[in-house]
């Protein structure tokens, strides 16, 4: 059982603190604190939150009872941003989220980043010097979220997350959970990542 209190506190909308758990409390801000478009009513703007909580706590507690390698964490990370932020696609406006998104448009237009730049591949140093921070390899990894759930669809997501339980490796992951290789995968999410970000004017 889960109660949902719906705050008027104007500061923590500021601050970005759409929502919080406390128990089994969700503290909600009210959507009319919340900078969100406009052409969502604040019932759609309130089951959204509901349900971008929600998602975020199972995936929580789904990680916790797996023993995820490491390598994957910055997909981890990316699944948590997916589900935290996003209005149908476009974020939330926030300086830091935009500029996470600048830095990654520049970084795809000077190279095109591979899958092994988004893992944590501690044996790999080049391959993740090609992000200027980890915040933009995070960013990065959230879209590749983004295209699983564009290209073979939301439902995947289980089937991902198991995935990342049992292999080390998208060589491994990608033909097991997509039915492709890694080659034909990183293709796609190289074609959509230019699509949306390659011809970014600053």
């Amino acid at each position: 059982k889960l109660t949902i209190e719906i705050s008027t506190d104007t500061v923590a909308a500021i601050d970005r603190r759409y929502w919080s758990f406390a128990g089994d409390t969700l503290h909600l801000s009210s959507p009319a604190l919340l900078p969100v478009p406009t052409d969502l009513t604040d019932g759609q703007v309130l089951a959204h939150a509901i349900a971008s909580a929600l998602a975020r706590r199972v995936l929580r507690e789904a990680l916790q009872k797996s023993d995820i390698p490491l390598v994957w964490q910055p997909i981890t990370q990316g699944m948590s941003w997916s589900l935290t932020w996003g209005w149908d696609g476009s974020s939330l406006p926030s300086v830091w989220r935009y500029d996470l998104e600048r830095q990654l448009s520049r970084t795809v237009q000077s190279a095109a980043p591979r899958l092994n730049d988004v893992a944590a591949n501690r044996s790999a140093p080049v391959q993740k010097a090609i992000w200027p921070t980890e915040w933009v390899r995070i960013k990065a990894a959230e879209t590749v979220i983004a295209y699983i759930m564009h290209t073979y669809g939301r439902q995947q997501m289980s089937a991902l997350t198991n995935g990342i339980s049992r292999h080390t490796s998208w060589e491994t992951l990608v033909p097991a959970v997509f039915g492709v290789t890694a080659s034909e995968f990183e293709t796609g999410w190289q074609a959509y990542l230019l699509a949306r970000y390659g011809n970014s004017s600053e």
